[in-house]
């Protein structure tokens, strides 16, 4: 159950599309029937193949979903930020995890047991229309990326990907930002191989632009990555611009 230490973070899920025109009273019985934690790095959340048992809704940090092919190869799927659900479609449906979720740095969830919340959601019929939008709205997201994904070359794909995950500071003013991701899952995200990944951080690092190492990847030059994202030439035709 949500302790009273968490209000907050409750004041600010009230407005996620999950509770879209239900009232205040009805949404903090919806949030009074979550169970509150803050896991730290590298926590299962949910495992590929298990039961349904909860609804994960992640308030704070960065989670990943990766799944396990039939050939035991693993991908990362997607990367999961505040507001966004886990295990929404397995839930609903009653289907096992289609794949497994880590946290990615300290975060702040609330799950809700399949069994409470199947229970609310026949109390409160406009909860079920969310859920459904908010898993419809997932599945599509999901059968656009590969096809986008191949039609740029891979150094705007990656220059893409890491702008979304390093938002800019808030006074807009710096040009740096840390990433905390492996050249693998950068790959796996963007749609390029490992060794693709690592001559292109290779090339940008040597034009200024980033500063690799391992596990991470130090934004120098954010401007410079943003044009390379939009397939703009950069200042001084530097080698990242010719990066493959």
């Amino acid at each position: 159950m949500v302790k009273d230490g968490e209000g907050a973070a409750c004041g600010r899920l009230r407005h996620h599309e999950l509770f879209d025109e239900l009232d205040e009273r009805i949404v903090q019985a919806i949030l009074g029937r979550a169970r509150a934690s803050r896991p730290g790095a590298k926590t299962l959340l949910v495992r590929q193949g298990d039961p349904p048992k909860d609804l994960i809704l992640l308030a704070a940090g960065r989670a990943k979903l990766s799944h396990v092919t039939d050939d035991g190869r693993q991908t990362t799927v997607r990367l999961l930020g505040a507001g966004d659900l886990v295990g929404c479609a397995a839930v609903f449906r009653g289907r096992p995890y289609a794949a497994s979720a880590h946290t990615l740095d300290a975060c702040e969830v609330y799950a809700w047991p399949r069994e409470h919340l199947l229970g609310l959601m026949m109390s409160y019929p406009r909860l079920t229309m969310n859920a459904l939008a908010i898993v419809s709205g997932q599945l599509m997201d999901g059968a656009q990326p590969g096809s986008m994904r191949g039609n740029e070359p891979a150094r705007r794909r990656l220059a893409a990907l890491i702008l979304t995950l390093t938002p800019p500071a808030d006074d807009g003013g710096s040009q740096e930002s840390m990433l905390r991701m492996t050249r693998q899952e950068l790959g796996e995200l963007c749609g390029a191989t490992f060794f693709t990944v690592s001559r292109i951080l290779s090339r940008w690092a040597r034009a200024g632009i980033v500063a690799p190492g391992r596990g991470r990847v130090h934004v120098i030059d954010r401007a410079r990555l943003a044009r390379v994202a939009t397939g703009g030439a950069s200042p001084g035709r530097d080698h990242a611009q010719r990066c493959a």
